[in-house]
C-alpha cells in the first residue's frame, strides 16, 4: 500500500513539474527572451520607485542604465535593483569615441563597469555601448575610415570586457548594411560584442531590416536585441513611422512574435527605449 501511495505521489509530482515547465515554456514562447529597458537617468532612493513599478508591470528583466557619477548613488541603485531581481548593465556612449581606434574612452568605461561588477557580480552583468559615429561631422568626410576606427575601438573594449567577466552589448542602427558598411557591421558583431542591439526604428518591414544583422549573429553565435522606440514623434527628429508611441503593448507583442517567427533559430531578445517614454505610455493607458 505504501509503495502504491509513493508511486502515486511521484506521478503527481512529475505531472505538476511538467505542467510548470509547459506553462513556462509557453510564456517564453510568447514573450521571447530577455526584455530590457533603457534608462538614461538612474533615479535613487524613493525617487526610483516608479522605475521598479514600471519594471514589474512590464516584465522587465534587464536595465540598461546611465549611472550617476557618485559611487554611493551607484551602490544604492544596484542594491535596490538586486532586491528587485533585475540584471543591470552600465549604459554609456558618445559618437566621438569612434575616433579612437585604440579604444581609450571605451576601455575606461569598461574598467568602471568592471569595478562595479567585482562588488556586485550578481547584479551588474555587463556594459551597453551606444556609440553613433554617423552623428559626427567626420562621417560625411570619410565614413569608411570612421567605421574602421569604431570597429577597432569596440574590439579593444570587448577583449577587456571578456577579461573582466562582463557581457558587452553594442547598439547599432538598422541601416549599416544598406549604406555600404556591411563589412564593418560584420566585424562589430563577430568580434566586438556578445549581443548586438539593433535600433530598428522603422515599423515597416522590421524583419527585413534586421536580416543581415540576424545572419551575422547566427553565424557567429551572438544574440540580437531588437530595440523598440517609444518616444513621441517630434522628439529627436522622430516621425510616427519610427516609434510605437500611442500604439499600445499589443502592437509591440505582435511585432515581436512576428520577428520570432521570422528568425526561429536566432537568440532574440527585445528592449524598450526608454524608461521615461514607457512611463508616459503607462500613464496614458
Amino acid at each position: 500500500m505504501r509503495k502504491k501511495v509513493l508511486l502515486l505521489l511521484t506521478a503527481l509530482l512529475c505531472l505538476w513539474i511538467g505542467a510548470i515547465l509547459l506553462i513556462n515554456g509557453r510564456h517564453r514562447e510568447m514573450n521571447g527572451g530577455a526584455k530590457g529597458l533603457f534608462c538614461w537617468e538612474a533615479p535613487t532612493g524613493e525617487n526610483a520607485q516608479w522605475l521598479w513599478d514600471l519594471a514589474r508591470r512590464y516584465g522587465i528583466g534587464e536595465l540598461y542604465v546611465a549611472f550617476p557619477e557618485h559611487p554611493s548613488a551607484q551602490e544604492e541603485f544596484l542594491r535596490a535593483a538586486q532586491e528587485e531581481g533585475l540584471a543591470v548593465y552600465w549604459l554609456t556612449g558618445d559618437p566621438s569615441w569612434a575616433m579612437e581606434p585604440e579604444g581609450s574612452e571605451m576601455l575606461r568605461q569598461v574598467e568602471q563597469a568592471g569595478a562595479l561588477h567585482t562588488a556586485h557580480s550578481e547584479t551588474l552583468c555587463g556594459i551597453v555601448f551606444d556609440v553613433e559615429p554617423y552623428l559626427l561631422d567626420e562621417w560625411d568626410e570619410d565614413a569608411d575610415a570612421l567605421m574602421r576606427s569604431f570597429a577597432s575601438a569596440a574590439q579593444c573594449a570587448y577583449e577587456r570586457a571578456r577579461q573582466l567577466g562582463l557581457e558587452m552589448i553594442l547598439c547599432v542602427p538598422y541601416y549599416y548594411d544598406t549604406t555600404g558598411h556591411a563589412s564593418a557591421l560584420e566585424t562589430l558583431i563577430s568580434s566586438a560584442c556578445d549581443r548586438v542591439a539593433v535600433m530598428n526604428y522603422y515599423r515597416e518591414d522590421e524583419a527585413g531590416h534586421i536580416e543581415t544583422e540576424a545572419a551575422y549573429a547566427q553565424a557567429y553565435g551572438k544574440g540580437l536585441i531588437h530595440i523598440y522606440e517609444l518616444q513621441p514623434p517630434g522628439e529627436h527628429g522622430l516621425q510616427a513611422i519610427n516609434t510605437y508611441y500611442g500604439l499600445g503593448a499589443d502592437a509591440l507583442r505582435q511585432s515581436f512574435r512576428a520577428l520570432r517567427r521570422a528568425y526561429p533559430q536566432l537568440a532574440l531578445d527585445m528592449a524598450l527605449h526608454d524608461a521615461e517614454a514607457l512611463a508616459e505610455v503607462m500613464d496614458n493607458e
